[in-house]
């Protein structure tokens, strides 16, 4: 059966249903729909092989091809996109490969927000039988002991686990929905189970998010220089029933030259923008949406031209907190890392620091000065923001002074001031 839908529905569906992502790896590990599983019609070679036939030849030489290809791995297709039918979405997620196993096959999951496969430092891989046995295991509070296949082999075939579960749905998707989503839908179909597909494929997921940060949005910006602590009462500010959007969690990077120590890897531009949407679409665009001041460039990746936008016609309210407790929390926060590390970000901004402010950070550096390293280079950092501060002619700036750090009091602080300076009904709660 024939079973096509739109981006809208698709992504609707996928809150209860799981996404099979049938492109290569490579194509996998650039960008995916978060929570999505890659099971690949081929891997990245293969790929590559029947393009080239397709390319040199002809369409009849590369489906030959990839009949070719295919055909051997087919039973092993049905089986995977069994056992992930019949999961709960919200299972969906990697756990730890154990080190001293051999790499695992080609299934690969993702983190609803959050990027996992092959090779990508900082991953976590499970073979698809361990991911099965590991969301039973999370369903039934804990996994018993032993391999994977003695566990497997009490646990039952994948066919008896979706009996047993009564889920037969998966979605489909390809690169444009064309013949690697519906060969594979045809063959779920034929096993079993109800396979729909994406129309447009992953390219209309894209179009879609890229043109949802256009939605008109009420924020409000959280400025302060650097050290003020904006991260923390952000949290806080969440904890207090308001909506936020942390870019930096997301980007898995703080902004700085020395914001990605202590991160894990950045996701891929694409992926950044996958998962920032991720908590875009569930915004109430009617309230307010508190971001903290940032650059458009966020290490590696860059925010949506859209979204930038909309933060630099955005009110601001700049915190200010004395240098001397700024000091204090960055020593803190870097003093605990590597000195190669920081000695490393320190010489990204010689330019910016000058010869003898570079020359003074990396000695205070060696002495385990880290006061007199954050002094000099908050000198540096509060010039380039006030400065930048100063350029931006479509916003309007509140200025809150904060007597000490403290995220959870200056959190808030900085809801009573919204609720002075804005509308009761700007700023309120459901």
């Amino acid at each position: 059966m024939d079973n096509k839908i739109e981006i809208e529905e698709f992504l609707e569906k996928s809150e209860n249903i799981p996404i099979v992502d049938v492109r290569s790896p490579k194509e996998f590990s650039k960008g995916h729909i978060p929570g999505a599983v890659n099971i690949p019609l081929f891997n990245d070679e293969e790929r590559a092989l029947v393009g080239t036939k397709y390319k040199k030849e002809s369409r009849e030489a590369a489906i030959e091809l990839s009949l070719k290809i295919t055909g051997p791995k087919l039973a092993d297709y049905v089986k995977q996109a069994k056992k992930i039918a019949c999961l709960p979405q919200s299972l969906l997620t990697p756990v730890k490969y154990p080190p001293d196993k051999p790499a695992c096959p080609p299934l690969r999951f993702s983190r609803r927000v959050g990027r996992i496969s092959r090779g990508e430092k900082g991953g976590e891989l499970c073979s698809p039988d361990e991911a099965f046995l590991s969301a039973q295991a999370l369903a039934n509070a804990e996994a018993k002991s032993g391999s994977s296949d003695e566990a497997l082999a009490k646990s039952g075939s994948s066919d008896e686990a979706l009996a047993k579960s009564g889920k037969n749905e998966i979605l489909v998707h390809c690169w444009r929905g064309g013949m690697r989503s519906d060969s594979m839908a045809w063959l779920f179909n034929t096993c079993n189970l109800k396979a729909t597909t994406l129309i447009g494929g992953y390219k209309s997921y894209r179009h879609f998010i890229r043109k949802s940060f256009e939605q008109k949005a009420n924020i409000i910006i959280l400025g302060g220089m650097t050290g003020s602590g904006k991260s923390d009462i952000l949290s806080h500010i969440s904890k207090s029933g308001h909506q936020i959007l942390d870019i930096e969690n997301i980007a898995e990077h703080k902004g700085s030259a020395f914001g990605a120590i202590g991160q894990k890897q950045q996701p891929t531009n694409e992926q950044f923008e996958n998962n920032l949407h991720q908590k875009w679409k569930n915004f109430d665009f009617n309230r307010p949406i508190w971001i903290e001041d940032e650059s458009q460039a966020i290490g590696l990746v860059r925010i949506p031209e859209p979204l930038f936008e909309q933060m630099r016609s955005a009110d601001v309210i700049k915190i200010e907190l004395n240098k001397e407790l700024r000091i204090k929390r960055l020593v803190k926060e870097y003093a605990k890392f590597d000195i190669n590390l920081l000695k490393q970000s320190i010489l990204k901004i010689t330019k910016r620091l000058g010869g003898l402010n570079t020359k003074l950070s990396l000695e205070a550096l060696e002495r385990r000065d880290f006061y007199t390293v954050a002094d000099i280079t908050l000198s540096y950092y509060d010039k380039a923001y006030n400065f930048g501060l100063s350029k931006r002619k479509n916003q309007t700036i509140h200025t809150l002074s904060l007597k000490k750090d403290s995220p959870d009091e200056n959190a808030k602080l900085l809801i009573n001031f919204a609720n002075k300076i804005f509308s009761y009904e700007r700023i309120r709660q459901d």
